[in-house]
């Protein structure tokens, strides 16, 4: 979340809104410490597949759908991609680089092949890449600061489908995203600013980060209900971070970690230590016998 104080403007972005629906504390901390922000290996190498990806839709054919890439544009998709995580690397945001040169395009090779050969035969070329919105909640005010949601899109297709490209361990549950992706409504109500439809689709085109890389699409479906139910989540996440109380802090979930959350050295890592969380031994089950 970013404020204009001048004009009485919020902005909120569905990276910052997710977090904080996750845990307030770390919401606020983005706002407050934001020198602590870092990457990872893994963000970087996602920034990089992103480049490919994007060189690809932007200099390859503009008309229909591809089923190949050729040699040359392949390439230069992923030589892009690997300038790409070199400048992360230069920005100095990163614990540490986990993989060396070659790892890094021994995956980056494997994913965008895997892209190709998996998620491009069902995108249609010609739309829009990095497609960048703004548009207010025109019905919520807090404070007397109207509130804008921003944010750029992966892609846009010819024919109105939302698509963002994703690196990750292991296959997206489309049950899961169904339930709990604030980026799909967010961008889709991007949509509904244009025009007014019964239902939306996002699709996530995710591969997986592996150097025997498969890809898959999970497609999200959103409606007017969604998006008024996540304004309105919006309005009391913007409210919190107003608040000059203390915010609640959530540690039960995966991003409450050293290695997720760049501010946890502040916030739970400076009460509880690594050796207060090491697991004690367990007493085993005795064997049971089937006969």
């Amino acid at each position: 979340m970013r404020a204009d104080h001048d004009n009485k403007q919020v902005f909120v972005r569905q990276s910052w809104l997710g977090d904080t629906l996750i845990c307030p504390r770390r919401g606020k901390y983005a706002i407050t410490l934001p020198q602590m922000r870092r990457g990872s290996s893994e963000t970087a190498l996602g920034t990089a597949f992103h480049t490919a990806i994007e060189t690809i839709l932007r200099d390859g054919p503009q008309d229909g759908y591809a089923e190949t890439v050729d040699h040359d544009l392949m390439a230069m998709a992923i030589d892009n991609g690997m300038g790409s995580y070199h400048h992360e690397i230069g920005l100095n945001i990163l614990v540490t680089q986990e993989w060396s040169n070659e790892t890094v395009y021994a995956l980056l090779e494997s994913m965008v092949s895997a892209w190709v050969r998996d998620i491009s035969p069902h995108v249609p070329r010609g739309g829009e890449i990095e497609k960048k919105f703004q548009f207010p909640l025109n019905e919520f005010a807090i404070n007397g600061y109207s509130i804008f949601m921003e944010g750029t899109a992966d892609y846009l297709a010819p024919d109105g489908t939302l698509w963002d490209w994703k690196t990750a361990k292991r296959k997206y549950s489309a049950r899961e995203k169904q339930l709990q992706s604030v980026q799909a409504t967010m961008y889709t109500m991007m949509l509904a600013q244009q025009q007014q439809r019964d239902e939306y689709l996002f699709n996530f085109g995710v591969v997986i980060r592996s150097e025997k890389s498969s890809g898959h699409i999970t497609t999200v479906r959103r409606t007017s209900n969604h998006h008024g139910w996540l304004a309105r989540q919006t309005v009391g996440a913007v409210n919190a971070m107003f608040s000059a109380g203390d915010l609640f802090m959530n540690d039960n979930h995966f991003l409450c970690s050293s290695k997720w959350c760049p501010w946890y050295s502040v916030c739970r890592g400076a009460h509880i230590s690594a050796s207060d969380d090491y697991v004690p031994v367990q007493v085993d089950s005795p064997a049971t016998s089937t006969v």
